[in-house]
């Protein structure tokens, strides 16, 4: 209770391994030290999880009695640290055999504790500070390097005149490009891969120049169009015109291939 002094807002948490007596008798002493101006306030270590205290809202928390330890969880430290004003002491108690004196430092400084100080041996007595800023507290770090400074030790910016005194040839980019580099490509012989002994063009083997693809659509079957949309019905739907003439009745969607000779009659033969 060395932290203790008058006027202090106090927090004391308890469990169920600590008789009423014994808490009768801390808050009695916590008291004491506090004077009138000060208060102490008591919480079950379960129940204070869930309680509506402020934030900032205690200079000191103590938890448990040597002869009262307790095993302290993650959550319940993260509550305390909350709870207490910045750069206040939080002092609590533990049995060793639950957890190590090096395992009780990593997990206050995780939990956003600083100047951790662990004593004895069966019983642990434990006291830690809250950081002298708010948990979640931000604020913007001052720049030791003025934009003056900055501008004086640009090493990358050099100028002409800092290099007056030495023979440096500096070399037109333009200058290393020649007539042919300026001239605009000519599509056709781009896409002209190679041609054939009949002299049509040829889509090299691993064509990337697009040339596969057009000529693999030059080459596509013609797809006919329905002019009524009844083709699939059979002859007693279809136009004098239909391509389908003669032929079954099909799905709509089925794939259908017709002749060269279906694709276009003999006109002549017709006119006839």
């Amino acid at each position: 209770m060395d932290h203790l002094k008058a006027n202090d807002q106090v927090l004391f948490i308890w469990n169920s391994n600590i008789s009423e007596h014994d808490i009768k008798e801390q808050v009695k002493s916590l008291g004491e030290k506090v004077t009138s101006g000060g208060k102490v306030q008591v919480e079950n270590a379960e129940i204070l999880l869930g309680s509506e205290h402020q934030q900032s809202s205690f200079d000191v928390v103590f938890s448990g009695t040597p002869l009262s330890p307790f095993f302290h969880t993650d959550d319940l430290l993260a509550k305390i640290v909350k709870l207490l004003k910045p750069n206040c002491y939080f002092q609590f108690f533990e049995l060793a055999e639950d957890r190590s004196a090096a395992k009780i430092m990593s997990t206050l400084t995780y939990s956003g504790f600083k100047n951790i100080k662990v004593l004895g041996e069966k019983v642990l007595t434990v006291t830690c500070q809250k950081p002298e800023f708010e948990v979640g507290k931000s604020s913007r770090l001052p720049l030791s390097i003025t934009k003056k400074a900055a501008k004086e030790n640009n090493v990358w910016t050099l100028s002409a005149l800092d290099m007056k005194d030495e023979e440096v040839d500096i070399i037109d980019s333009d200058a290393l490009l020649d007539s042919e580099d300026l001239e605009r490509p000519n599509i056709t012989t781009i896409k002209d891969c190679g041609t054939n002994n009949a002299g049509k063009r040829k889509a090299c083997k691993g064509c990337t120049c697009g040339l596969a693809e057009e000529l693999e659509k030059e080459n596509a079957p013609v797809k006919p169009k329905s002019a009524c949309g009844s083709c699939y019905l059979g002859d007693a739907f279809r136009c004098a015109s239909c391509p389908y003439l003669g032929m079954p009745p099909f799905k709509p969607g089925d794939q259908i291939t017709l002749s060269e000779r279906q694709l276009k009659p003999d006109v002549d033969s017709i006119t006839t």
